[in-house]
């Protein structure tokens, strides 16, 4: 019985081997008959190190016309040159067998003086050219040996940092007084049109279109035709220049000896499945008075008096603040905050003694008079809710309630609604009513 079952199973294998190899060479002769390639590159391509748009469009444009060499890349040459040197080392790649990688003569070239002091080794090989010895008078006759020799030293190493650490600050900025005075007063003008977007909380959408018409009202200003504001570029300079450079000159002011103290204030905010958690500084000045200023925000999934104390530890150290200037807590009257045994305040008072409680007032006279109301005989918020429910729902009772409005010769205004999970809500309801009351009575 096995050796019949063996016979089998080899008798089934060879059919199938039999089988497959028909199918084998059925496929060798399809690879035999696939048609080469003519070329492996082609010839108008392989002309791309000498005639192609890095080499030829860019080089001129940088040369005779600056205005649209920024209009084609958005950006000016000592920028496209900055960001080309930081992500080089990202997005290069290297020659094969097969064929050389592409790369921009640009990035072969030395950088400026500016630049210099900064370059990092990179994989790719760079040869040692002599015209750096006339543009760079301290490389001198040792060569390539000075070179090695600045990049270990101390100066380069903390010119470096520097630049990582201000590179925003860099990459968009003033030139100094050597740079083009018109180029200074362009960036100038960007920024003050983005800041007076930001003051006035408007959309970013507006000041690219503002931009735009403005260009076409006034068409013989040479400068206005320089502004570019798009955007992705007007939110960046917001969240990479101009917030940076605030955050640190609250920052220098707060650790200066002008601040004796300052307090915290801290709160809770939900957005969807994210709960967010701003802490800002008050404190006083003689130039403006008492200052409220945000100086981080961050994300905190766990509510709980240690992760929330250990939070604002981090960033006030992070921020290079003393923990020893804080003067007083503000928050709501939540326990978590504010209790008596294990809480918020409780955890800082460990390390500040002296710190006082500054609850929040609003909320403890919101509870105030919400038990007072208790004493009257009807709901409050039941009423109110029920005078927003009668108008909003139908549209004919509300444009009666207008002709009521007209015959009283009073000013029509929207009643409000209450949302009874923000306490704020219901004084803005309740005076609105009180204001309208002789046409909503009538």
């Amino acid at each position: 019985m096995a050796n019949s079952r063996k016979s089998l199973i080899r008798t089934s294998v060879r059919l199938l081997c039999a089988q497959k190899s028909k199918e084998l060479q059925i496929i060798l002769k399809q690879l035999k008959n696939k048609k080469t390639r003519r070329w492996w590159v082609r010839k108008w391509i392989s002309r791309r190190d000498t005639l192609g748009a890095s080499e030829r469009l860019l080089k001129e444009f940088s040369t005779e016309d600056v205005d649209s060499y920024r209009n084609h890349l958005r950006l000016s040459k000592d920028q496209f040159e900055v960001l080309l040197y930081r992500i080089s080392t990202k997005i290069q790649r290297q020659d094969t067998v097969m064929r050389a990688a592409f790369r921009d003569s640009s990035a072969d070239e030395p950088l400026s003086d500016d630049l210099n002091s900064t370059k990092k080794r990179v994989k790719r090989k760079q040869c040692f050219k002599d015209d750096w010895i006339e543009s760079h008078k301290w490389v001198g006759n040792s060569g390539i040996a000075a070179i090695k020799q600045h990049e270990i030293s101390k100066k380069h190493k903390s010119s470096q940092s520097s630049l990582l650490k201000n590179k925003t600050m860099d990459f968009y900025g003033f030139k100094g007084p050597t740079a083009d005075k018109e180029e200074n007063q362009v960036i100038a003008c960007e920024l003050v049109q983005i800041y007076h977007t930001i003051k006035h909380n408007l959309s970013y959408n507006s000041l690219d279109c503002c931009i735009k018409v403005e260009k076409k009202i006034y068409k013989d200003l040479k400068m206005l035709n320089k502004l570019h504001l798009g955007r992705t570029k007007a939110e960046s300079i917001v969240t990479e220049v101009l917030g940076p450079a605030y955050l640190h000159k609250i920052i220098d002011y707060l650790s200066s000896e002008s601040v004796i103290a300052f307090s915290i204030q801290t709160d809770a905010s939900n957005k969807k499945t994210v709960k967010l958690f701003p802490l800002s500084v008050q404190y006083f000045s003689i130039e403006n008075g008492i200052e409220n200023k945000l100086i981080d925000f961050y994300e905190n999934p766990h509510e709980t008096a240690d992760e929330m104390s250990s939070y604002i530890k981090k960033s006030l150290e992070n921020l290079k603040l003393s923990l020893h200037k804080v003067s007083a807590l503000s928050a709501d009257n939540t326990n978590c905050n504010f209790g008596k045994n294990h809480s918020l305040y409780t955890n800082l008072k460990k390390e500040i003694p002296n710190l006082i409680k500054a609850n929040c007032h609003a909320h403890i006279i919101h509870n105030s008079v919400r038990h007072a109301m208790n004493f009257i005989s009807f709901d409050r918020e039941n009423v109110i809710l029920k005078i927003y429910a009668h108008f909003s729902q139908f549209s004919v009772r509300r444009e009666t309630l207008k002709d009521f409005f007209t015959f009283l010769n009073c000013e029509w205004s929207e009643l409000k609604k209450h949302v009874v999970t923000r306490w704020l809500s219901l004084h803005p309801a309740i005076e609105i009513i009180l204001k309208n009351w002789e046409p909503i009575k009538s």
